[in-house]
């Protein structure tokens, strides 16, 4: 759930300018995404042949932050062992002002 709203304010400079300054705002968050991921490793052994290696992990989607770079991993509630780590967050929330003139012809 969210909201988003705006005010603006147009003020006549004569019949044909118009000062403006309008603000529109938004706040949206949306988190607790929940899922499956199937990881596929796939390895050649000795004679040559692929041997592979499927995992599914099922929990919440989380974000790490790496050293090298950051990453989204789905983890179950044992999510232990990451340094910097926190829930996966999908953030929409913007602030915007515009002022200008308009003139009509």
């Amino acid at each position: 759930m969210g909201f988003q709203g705006g005010i603006g304010l147009e003020i006549n400079l004569n019949q044909r300018a118009i000062f403006l300054i309008e603000c529109y705002g938004r706040y949206a968050k949306i988190s607790n995404f929940q899922g499956m991921a199937r990881i596929n490793d796939w390895e050649l052994n000795i004679i040559g042949l692929v041997n592979d290696n499927i995992s599914i992990e099922e929990g919440t989607l989380y974000f790490l932050k790496r050293q090298t770079y950051p990453g989204l991993a789905i983890l179950n509630e044992n999510a232990a062992g990451y340094e910097n780590i926190r829930y996966a967050v999908f953030d929409l929330s913007g602030f915007n002002l515009r002022a200008g003139i308009k003139f009509r012809f």
